[in-house]
């Protein structure tokens, strides 16, 4: 396949290379436009989120683990308490309304897999001892959730189904590009401890766990659990001129195809795999969709991904199967 970002001449005058680096630009623009089209022409089944009267609910507890970077409720200014942000937006409120018992989990940021699940795994613990809990994962949240099935042993809890939503099972291309080809493995302990002398929590240890390579070393150690049944769904979307996942979404296009931005339909797949939803990696937990809401309502587009209802769906479906 093409090389979709090759590095420009480093050899020339400085006028020669300010050329060639607009040059490579444009090509890359060029190129990043040639894929939408060419994902336009491309058939996907997209699944679409059922619109009810009432849901079922299911009888066991349904915890929430976050991706990369994510969080349960963000107060960014201490001095105005009443401003929060929740990464799973207005959903929580939605499936409790509805009778479900859930509980959020916040785990360390940018931490590895393994201490971000021992994170969970404590939350898990203090709330439900001795109980069964059904885990929905977003992203690297559903990686935490299958360490925490198949790998945290010492817990009383009981973890009965793993849903993944939009996870990198196999890993995300982008990251891969993003640490060796952009970064470079060589400066890749820099990054790392200019992560950790800026504070940010965690110190990035997760970003190499979402890589293909590692992503196989995981799969090989994190084998399934036997008494807990696996779901998965992907997410895909063609990315307009100015959106934020342009970049990325070309990169992953490239090596695996349809993606929401970060993560491959065909990484997303683990388990029963339940269906392909229409949104980018953040729409499909609620963020962006107020704007595009406002934006459908005036313009008499295509209404944004269903988050609300999509959430009741997949607590309806863990009902019907007897959890």
């Amino acid at each position: 396949m093409r090389k979709l970002f090759a590095s420009g001449d480093s050899g020339g005058s400085n006028e020669e290379r300010g050329k060639g680096w607009a040059k490579e630009q444009k090509d890359r623009v060029d190129r990043a436009l040639d894929d939408v089209e060419q994902a336009k022409q491309t058939p996907l089944e997209y699944t679409a989120v059922r619109v009810q009267k009432s849901y079922e609910k299911p009888k066991l507890p349904c915890v929430f683990l976050h991706g990369l970077f994510g969080f349960a409720t963000l107060t960014p200014f201490i001095s105005l308490p009443q401003l929060t942000f929740d990464y799973w937006r207005g959903v929580i409120d939605v499936l409790e309304e509805n009778g479900v018992e859930v509980l959020v989990t916040n785990a360390t940021t940018s931490a590895s897999i393994e201490e971000r699940a021992k994170d969970a795994c404590r939350m898990i613990e203090e709330r439900f001892p001795g109980r069964e809990v059904n885990l929905l994962g977003h992203s690297m949240g559903g990686l935490d959730s299958r360490y925490i099935a198949s790998c945290i042993k010492d817990r009383t809890f009981k973890v009965a189904s793993v849903t993944t939503i939009a996870t990198p099972h196999r890993g995300s291309p982008f990251a891969s590009y993003l640490l060796y080809n952009m970064i470079g493995r060589q400066r890749l302990p820099t990054l790392l401890n200019l992560v950790k002398t800026v504070g940010i929590p965690g110190e990035g240890r997760a970003f190499e766990n979402l890589t293909t390579e590692r992503m196989k070393e995981f799969n090989e150690l994190c084998k399934d659990a036997k008494d807990t049944k696996y779901y998965s769904w992907g997410a895909a979307f063609r990315p307009g001129v100015f959106n934020e996942f342009r970049w990325p979404w070309a990169v992953v296009w490239e090596k695996e195809g349809h993606n929401d931005g970060l993560v491959s339909v065909s990484s997303s797949q683990w388990g029963k795999y339940r269906g392909t939803l229409k949104g980018s990696h953040i729409e499909i937990i609620g963020w962006g969709n107020a704007w595009a809401s406002m934006s459908a309502s005036l313009t008499g587009s295509e209404a944004p991904f269903d988050c609300q209802n999509f959430y009741l769906n997949a607590c309806e479906d863990l009902a019907r199967e007897g959890f």
